[in-house]
């Protein structure tokens, strides 16, 4: 038996306001439904080109194996990162850290937690 229009029209509604306001909660950060960050962290696939960051932390909830590559990368807490160029579609990126340069998907780079260069 069909359901009152109205009682269909107010769960649509609310479906559709669920559906717009989602967000996925990790470890107390929140997540939108692209993956992007809705904290006030910044993370390095934020950062302006041209711009130096520190390196905070690596997500702690990054794949390890992947956690220990960044690390061994150089993208240690305390290291300074400047964000040289983009690629011609802007992923990957290119920085500079440690003498030498290094590109990273923003896939990558949203997992880097970093604070601006004072």
């Amino acid at each position: 038996m069909p359901r009152p229009p109205t009682v269909n029209h107010a769960k649509a509604s609310l479906s559709h306001v669920i559906s717009v306001l989602s967000h996925t909660q990790t470890q107390g950060r929140f997540f939108s439904r692209t993956g992007r960050r809705v904290d006030s962290r910044d993370t390095l696939d934020r950062v302006e080109t041209g711009r130096t960051s520190i390196v905070q932390e690596i997500d702690p909830q990054l794949d390890p194996t992947i956690h220990q590559r960044l690390l061994d990368l150089g993208f240690t807490p305390g290291t300074p990162i400047q964000v040289l160029r983009a690629a011609p579609l802007g992923d990957p990126r290119i920085y500079r850290l440690a003498g030498y340069e290094v590109a990273l998907r923003a896939q990558q780079a949203r997992h880097i937690v970093v604070r601006e260069d004072s």
